[in-house]
């Protein structure tokens, strides 16, 4: 898979390296993912709405593995928009 060289910092941030299990909540890892794509996607001019239900409970996991993953789905979803889209 090559990396995109703009979004290379933001993935090398995550690692590789195993880390802690914890009680992570999704909204926290979605909202600091929201975050640290803003300007990329505004670059791109595309909208970006997050909605997370109020009561979405924390679940045991690897908060950095959790980032990874939220990180990869939005910069897909991203790829997918044209300029203008919303996500």
């Amino acid at each position: 898979m090559t990396t995109n060289p703009k979004t290379a910092p933001v993935l090398g941030y995550v690692g590789t390296r195993p880390g802690d299990v914890e009680a992570v909540r999704p909204a926290d890892v979605i909202d600091h993912v929201a975050r640290l794509t803003r300007n990329e996607m505004r670059r791109r001019n595309i909208k970006c709405e997050v909605r997370i239900p109020e009561n979405l409970p924390a679940v045991e996991g690897d908060r950095r593995r959790f980032e990874q993953v939220f990180l990869n789905l939005l910069l897909n979803a991203c790829d997918a928009q044209p300029s203008g889209g919303a996500v």
